[in-house]
């Protein structure tokens, strides 16, 4: 971003996707102070990646908010299962997996990121829903 912020620059959300160790929180860091130097006033969502069982080198949820001093807004699960299978299937987890924890996870994260609250059918996969948004 440093070596580009015309990109920076010109998103009206920035979005952080992250592990949640001590390397993140410094490369978190970086990409906010980035963010606040253009000074657009511009929300930042943190989305933290959960290693699911504890790995030596992952901080807690409070520990990895406590050095961000951000809050962090949505959690991914891991689910090497069902991303196994997408990738296997060559298709979206959203659409192998879609009442996964993960793949709930993504819709919700969808559903903020876009900016909408509709409701749509029950039926109605993630992905139809989302492009049914775009038009």
């Amino acid at each position: 971003m440093a070596a580009n912020p015309a990109l920076l620059a010109s998103a009206d959300h920035l979005a952080i996707i992250s592990d949640m160790n001590l390397a993140a929180v410094r490369d978190v860091l970086r990409l906010k102070t980035l963010s606040d130097a253009s000074n657009s006033g511009r929300p930042v969502t943190v989305i933290a990646r959960s290693a699911g069982s504890r790995e030596a080198t992952e901080l807690t949820r409070k520990e990895f908010e406590k050095g961000l001093q951000l809050k962090v807004n949505h959690t991914l699960p891991r689910d090497l299962k069902n991303l196994s299978e997408a990738a296997k299937s060559g298709c979206a987890v959203t659409a192998s997996a879609p009442k996964s924890e993960l793949s709930k996870a993504i819709g919700g994260l969808a559903i903020e990121l876009s900016g909408r609250s509709e409701t749509f059918h029950k039926n109605s996969s993630l992905w139809r829903r989302l492009v049914k948004r775009g038009s």
